[in-house]
């Protein structure tokens, strides 16, 4: 995570999760290949959200909408349904939207990637240490790195392409500063799986923002999208 970063955070409230956060200023920059964790083969399988309350939506937009910058209200007076609204349109979602909506997703361990599964998209992420291709382009999945601290996988997604999230009113992430950092962590036995996200965009939002969810395993399969473009 960049120095930027850590100042900023320094200079605002502290957060609930303050040791979350603080475990977060580890080394994410300069990943390095591992010898493969004996936990990364458990990740494997379908997860489904364990929760309960109102919808898990809500809790994007009960932190994002204190915290947008001018230019995200910019953003916001000029955004149509019929070109930005990528969900009406049937195309690729951010993985930022996971932080909004925890839909259930898969795990495949692929050794020197994890593949990451969810709205019938599939996020590679690099556990081999490999440079960034000089020519990859930004785009919805954006470029996902992992490594493993103790228990935990941490996964940093970068070159994210701008795109709007889930919620009655748009909003943005994405783009040169954004970054997404996930930490799954299993539990003893591999049963459930504590999510936690922490979504950085500073030309949209004034601090990041912070999600924790819990899975369970589950027998099922993920279900197909059948995506009826929605115009107005």
């Amino acid at each position: 995570m960049s120095r930027k970063f850590e100042m900023r955070r320094c200079q605002l409230p502290c957060w609930p999760r303050v040791s979350l956060i603080i475990a977060l200023t580890l080394s994410l920059h300069s990943v390095e290949a591992q010898d493969r964790h004996p936990l990364q083969s458990e990740l494997e399988g379908l997860w489904t959200y364990e929760g309960s309350g109102g919808p898990t939506e809500t809790l994007l937009d009960r932190e994002a909408e204190g915290i947008l910058t001018e230019a995200a209200e910019t953003y916001r007076s000029n955004w149509r349904i019929e070109e930005h609204d990528d969900e009406a349109l049937c195309r690729a979602r951010s993985p930022a939207a996971l932080a909004g909506s925890a839909p259930d997703f898969e795990i495949f361990d692929g050794g020197v990637s994890v593949h990451l599964i969810a709205f019938e998209q599939v996020r590679r992420v690099y556990m081999d240490g490999r440079e960034r291709p000089a020519g990859f382009w930004a785009n919805k999945l954006g470029w996902s790195e992992g490594r493993w601290e103790g228990n935990t996988l941490v996964i940093r997604t970068t070159d994210l392409k701008e795109g709007s999230l889930p919620s009655p009113e748009p909003l943005l992430f994405g783009g040169p500063e954004a970054e997404m950092i996930e930490r799954y962590t299993l539990s003893e036995g591999a049963s459930r799986l504590s999510v936690d996200v922490i979504l950085e965009d500073p030309t949209y939002y004034i601090h990041p923002m912070e999600f924790s969810f819990e899975f369970v395993r589950s027998d099922k399969t993920l279900h197909g999208i059948d995506c009826i473009p929605t115009l107005y």
